[in-house]
């Protein structure tokens, strides 16, 4: 575009901002038919704005209309590299941005920092929300990723709590569920369990994202989820294969981090699912020491309960009553109960039982937690008589092969 830095050009060009600012249609016409060549899409030297994104800023559609008949384009970027597009998204402006996304302005022009239209969307109003989908439905890229390596989903899973519907949309629309800030390691999975958002978590998780990533600081979405104490969030992460005892570079498993906010249920559930329960952080103090001197008493009772389980399972001959894999199985088989009861409804006797093979099948198809072999000793454990089959309902209580204790009803609401 021409930039307007003459003396003469510059008081023309500020001379038409001052008309569009006030309104002035008809000196606007003059200028532009009297004035320079491409007057319509000079800009100011000191910001670089254009008529365009003076009246977008100002949401005066009237003017926005006005100006594109008169030939201004809608795709001059300011000094910023921003268009007047992203200037209407990032104020949410749009019906701004509606006559602009039907003049064709291009949705996959990035500013100066390799942001596009989508970042300046990320706010928490409904009518930024709309913006977004203003921008997706003309072409704007949910793939986006800025010149230091933060991908534009990842940005909106920062603010998940805020921004949950536009998350959701991105997802819909094709990002990466595995969208990763090069330049710290976060990934999508993880800012969206920091933020707590359920529905986001599951969305990725189940198109694809790597449960076990973790970031610079060796941190994965199990270590952010318990941080702040997001117990369905943990469970979701373990029912797709989630980690619950990896180490942190300050030596912190999750359990640390439930221990460090006093999350009783957390600490139960994480003790109890493969985490090292001596484990040692790098200020020399295991979760239960941690808990302890937070002051949190009931985090502390979890811990130490779990950690005499695990001393007597420590002994010679001591057999696992409770083995990871039937607990996997266990918090997978509930956070899929819906389709599983559909495909056992083909195979139901008519009285909400199974046969031992078909119940073998039906899971060995739609998970790898449990091989063959487990599950017809979990199939053996429900039957009452030989040949008597599998209780659909008994299985998802999960009481047959994991004690009591263990299964997620045994978890507050």
């Amino acid at each position: 575009m021409a930039l307007a830095d003459k003396r003469l050009e510059n008081l023309q060009i500020y001379r038409v901002l001052q008309c569009v600012r006030n309104k002035d249609k008809k000196q606007i016409e003059k200028l532009t038919r009297l004035g320079y060549p491409e007057l319509i899409n000079f800009t100011e030297p000191i910001d670089g704005l254009s008529a365009l994104h003076l009246a977008s800023i100002s949401n005066d559609t009237d003017m926005v209309s006005f100006l594109l008949k008169l030939g201004a384009h809608p795709d001059v970027q300011d000094h910023m590299g921003c268009t007047p597009t992203m200037r209407a998204a990032e104020l949410g402006h749009e019906l701004s941005m509606e006559i602009l996304a039907k003049a064709k302005a291009d949705m996959t022009i990035v500013d100066n920092e390799g942001k596009g239209v989508l970042f300046y969307c990320i706010l928490p109003t409904k009518r930024h929300y709309r913006c977004s989908l203003i921008a997706l439905e003309h072409g704007a890229d949910v793939n986006n990723i800025t010149y230091e390596g933060k991908p534009v989903f990842l940005r909106a899973c920062e603010e998940a709590h805020d921004v949950k519907d536009m998350c959701l949309t991105f997802l819909e629309k094709g990002a990466n569920p595995n969208a990763i800030n090069t330049s710290t390691g976060r990934t999508a999975l993880m800012e969206s369990s920091r933020e707590g958002v359920l529905e986001i978590v599951r969305g990725i998780l189940e198109r694809g994202g790597e449960v076990n990533a973790y970031d610079n600081d060796r941190h994965h979405a199990a270590h952010f989820a318990a941080k702040g104490g997001f117990f369905d969030i943990l469970k979701l992460l373990f029912a797709y294969n989630g980690d619950m005892g990896l180490i942190g570079m300050d030596g912190n498993t999750p359990l640390h981090f439930a221990a460090m906010g006093g999350f009783a249920d957390c600490c139960k559930y994480i003790a109890q699912r493969g985490c090292d329960l001596k484990w040692k952080n790098l200020e020399h103090k295991t979760p239960r020491v941690v808990a302890k001197d937070g002051g949190f008493k009931a985090a502390s009772k979890e811990i130490r309960r779990a950690e005499r389980t695990a001393a007597k399972l420590a002994k010679t001959g001591a057999k696992n009553p409770n083995p990871l894999w039937a607990l996997r199985l266990h918090d997978w088989s509930i956070e899929h109960e819906t389709s599983l009861r559909n495909a056992f409804k083909f195979v139901d006797r008519g009285d909400g039982v199974v046969s031992k093979d078909d119940f073998v099948v039906a899971l060995e198809e739609r998970q790898e937690y449990a091989t063959s072999e487990q599950l017809l000793s979990v199939a053996q454990m429900h039957e009452k008589s030989r040949g008597g089959g599998v209780n659909i309902n008994e299985f998802f209580k999960g009481t047959k092969y994991l004690s009591k204790s263990y299964v997620l009803g045994s978890f507050g609401p």
